[in-house]
């Protein structure tokens, strides 16, 4: 059939699609043609495409090929990304979008294909060299000052990073080195970007991208230069290719690589939830401080409560016209027979004496007390920077307290003191024992001998008289 158009009468594209459709099925017979496996790929119907490449002319040819669902479990082997096949089949043009394809029916492998095995090569010798050992790897830092992008200026990927950067965090600046991501000259300038980001002090992260694409469109990151600039960088690099069917040699020599662009944005953390994190976190530190505080005031509470009870003295005390009407009239002869009493009750008083057993408790209030500061101090230094107010609260209040606590301390030793009999002896008194008894009255006091005991000491004396206090 022989097409004719003028301009009077042109040809709608449905005819001259129908028509090639015509000539591509009478006139092409099945065929059996040779090339290597390129951009794999299986939908979600399980159809298998790729494109077979041959290499062999002054520039690569390409053709689509399908594999269909129902023929793949008749195939002798499974097509693999790389390797080079015989396919017999046949062309098929579908009209709607213009375009051909080629249906395979059988395929009979050759081995790598030449892309593959210099791939295969390369991988060999860098991996040889340790650029894509784990241990080389470096920690991405937490929160970058700054992060240098290399990828196309009009490309996706820019768009994919910025737009997802910009809601997370806003205030971490993006430095750019725009290069081509694909073609011959694309290794070179991706090389130089990186080699140019390193040296910026405001940069932390770099990140290394491109949108989706051909195996082909994806080798500059298969350049060797490419590998050996992002292994060599001093700065955690990150890949970004957009290419999840296969991981480039730049993925593997990167400290971090990812699938897309946006996953790779991603990897910076959000603003907004380490502000709420810093929110609990402070608040967590506030209601542990207030736990201490509470319970380190109900010890000392405690403490204070136990040792008012162990200094609490007998509450009856002499009246000091009774101790003065009951020493002034014996003499010293009874002060020599009561000697040895009096060393031996002076021998348990001490032994008794409140002071041993507040010097004890005081000891255990000071460890206390010690231990107090000691866990507050560690509990703000963890949180000192994000919390330096309330350490300034905090500090002031212990302080208070503690200052609070040695001054009830020192009026109750001064109380002690106060009602101890030793030092109402000190001050000139002196205590006047009959017969064993302590003299409280005159009634108790009989002619003969009486003993008085002084803060050093003691006096024998004896009964001369007795006058009553009102005679």
């Amino acid at each position: 059939m022989t097409l004719y158009s003028n301009p009077e009468n042109p040809l709608t594209i449905h005819q001259v699609t129908s028509h090639l459709q015509e000539l591509i099925s009478q006139d092409t017979p099945n065929l059996w043609i040779a090339g290597e496996i390129q951009s794999l790929s299986f939908d979600k119907s399980n159809h298998c495409y790729m494109d077979l490449i041959d290499r062999s002319g002054p520039e690569p040819a390409l053709i689509r090929s399908i594999v269909w669902r129902h023929i793949q479990p008749k195939l002798p082997q499974k097509p693999e990304q790389g390797t080079k096949i015989v396919a017999y089949g046949r062309i098929s043009y579908y009209a709607p979008r213009g375009n051909y394809s080629f249906c395979i029916e059988d395929l009979r492998a050759q081995g790598l294909g030449d892309q593959k095995a210099l791939l295969d090569a390369l991988y060999r010798k860098l991996a040889e060299e340790g650029l894509f050992s784990p241990q080389r790897k470096r920690k991405l830092p937490f929160l970058p000052k700054g992060i240098g992008i290399v990828t196309s200026r009009t490309g996706a990927a820019l768009r994919d990073i910025c737009k997802t950067l910009q809601p997370r965090s806003p205030q971490i600046p993006l430095f750019l080195y725009p290069s081509l991501v694909q073609g011959v000259r694309a290794p070179e300038e991706i090389v130089e970007g990186i080699q140019q980001l390193s040296q910026d002090p405001r940069i932390d992260w770099i990140i290394v991208s491109r949108g989706g694409g051909s195996s082909d469109d994806l080798s500059a990151f298969n350049d060797e230069r490419v590998v050996r600039a992002i292994a060599s960088c001093p700065k955690p690099v990150i890949t970004a290719i957009g290419h999840e069917r296969d991981l480039s040699l730049s993925d593997l020599a990167s400290d971090r690589y990812t699938f897309t662009p946006t996953a790779a944005a991603m990897l910076v953390p959000d603003r907004n939830q380490l502000y709420q994190a810093l929110a609990d976190y402070n608040n967590r530190l506030a209601f542990c401080i207030s736990q201490k505080l509470l319970n380190s005031k109900q010890l000392h509470n405690h403490i204070n409560a136990r040792l008012l009870s162990a200094v609490r003295l007998d509450p009856r005390k002499l009246s000091l016209q009774q101790l003065r009407s009951r020493l002034e009239p014996v003499g010293p002869n009874l002060l020599k027979v009561q000697r040895l009493r009096l060393q031996n009750l002076a021998q348990r008083l001490q032994q008794q004496a409140p002071s041993l057993r507040l010097a004890e408790e005081k000891n255990k209030l000071a460890h206390h007390r010690e231990h107090l500061q000691t866990a507050i101090h560690q509990l703000l230094d963890a949180q000192k920077r994000r919390l330096q107010q309330s350490e300034g609260a905090l500090t002031p209040q212990t302080e208070a307290i503690v200052a609070a606590s040695r001054m009830r301390f020192s009026h109750k030793i001064a109380e002690l003191q106060a009602l101890s009999p030793l030092a109402c002896l000190s001050r000139g008194y002196s205590i006047a024992r009959q017969s064993g008894q302590v003299l409280k009255s005159v009634e108790q006091v009989h002619a003969g001998p009486v003993e008085l005991l002084l803060a050093d000491g003691r006096i024998e004396a004896e009964v001369i008289a007795i006058h009553k206090k009102h005679e």
